[in-house]
């Protein structure tokens, strides 16, 4: 990361720890990995004692893949603590232990290893998140009680999710309250959808995980929730070599619908940015995140493939016009 001994930088990483809500007199772990830039690792850390939370940094080991499980000796390290803050290289927001800590009530949050472009000034990292909350919770609260989700786009975008028995999720950036996951500055709903529960054509316009920003449109078909297809092209054979390199099945498999919801995200070539912005949907594909209750399915990868101007009905109500929110009834 270049120098940020700047007040952007310093109000960035302030405004992403603030969705932990209140740290005062509380145990908080700080998660690295050799990858962890150095001024992020020190402003995390002074901004949460400053609030007058006690830290505990948890150092990972190198690892060459993503989304890996953590190890007994550093998960047995985060027990107990009330939060979690996740600044690592290689994430593993994924994992078991994130899971398991959830459970047990600790605040989760996932900021990965923000690019030093995202602490310019203005974009994602300085959206208003309290100001969302309400809107992302309430359209995943439509998601939890609805029983079909349909998304489509002029390219040819065609999905049927199946929604019974899946509850909503909601991405609000914040972890205040007890067991909760906030990953700013990705704000978005969706849901972690059953494993075959996805059906349709998917045409990826705008970025993908592991790939960047798409030069072209790739087109690939699902069937009961497992990528079956994908087409011929130079980001189709990128994103087929991709899966292909987890050496399973399960990378294959659909593992998360997401609408981004931060009017403050550009898309750039920055999972964290450009998976949250407003206008956009994304499918991914491969292990599950390790939302509580989720049966969780491990691939090594989880790429999230995404898309322009989705129309977004649930039960035949429209929710997203061509990208645009449709005001609540």
């Amino acid at each position: 990361m270049s120098q940020h001994s700047n007040s952007d930088f310093q109000r960035g990483v302030a405004n992403l720890l603030s969705c932990l809500g209140g740290v005062h007199n509380e145990s908080v772990g700080i998660l690295i990995d050799p990858g962890t830039d150095d001024l992020l690792r020190v402003e995390t850390e002074r901004v949460l004692r400053a609030e007058g939370a006690r830290t505990r940094v948890v150092e990972l080991p190198a690892s060459e893949g993503t989304d890996a499980e953590v190890p007994a000796t550093a998960a047995a390290q985060l027990e107990g603590l009330d939060a979690v803050v996740e600044i690592t290289a290689v994430s593993v927001r994924h994992s078991q232990a994130r899971q398991d800590l959830q459970q047990a009530g600790t605040r989760y949050l996932y900021v990965g290893s923000p690019p030093p472009h995202l602490f310019d000034g203005t974009g994602a990292m300085y959206a208003d998140f309290p100001a969302h909350r309400q809107r992302i919770e309430h359209l995943a609260d439509r998601v939890t009680a609805g029983s079909i989700m349909q998304i489509t786009t002029t390219r040819g975008t065609d999905l049927a999710i199946d929604l019974g028995g899946r509850s909503g999720r909601a991405l609000t950036g914040m972890a205040d309250r007890a067991g909760q996951f906030g990953t700013p500055p990705c704000l978005e709903w969706g849901l972690v959808p059953s494993l075959a529960g996805t059906t349709g054509q998917l045409i990826a316009d705008a970025y993908g995980v592991g790939l960047g920003l798409l030069s072209e449109p790739i087109h690939a078909r699902i069937e009961n929730g497992r990528m079956v297809h994908i087409a011929e092209g130079h980001e189709g054979q990128r994103l087929s070599d991709l899966l292909e390199s987890a050496h399973t099945p399960h990378a294959y498999q659909v593992s998360e619908v997401g609408v981004g919801m931060n009017p403050e995200a550009q898309m750039i070539d920055d999972m964290m940015s450009a998976e949250a912005v407003l206008g956009t949907a994304h499918i991914a594909v491969g292990t599950t995140p390790a939302d509580p209750g989720v049966e969780r399915v491990q691939a090594g990868l989880h790429i999230d493939l995404v898309f322009w101007h989705p129309t977004i009905t649930i039960d035949g109500d429209v929710v997203m016009e061509e990208g645009r929110l449709v005001a609540e009834q």
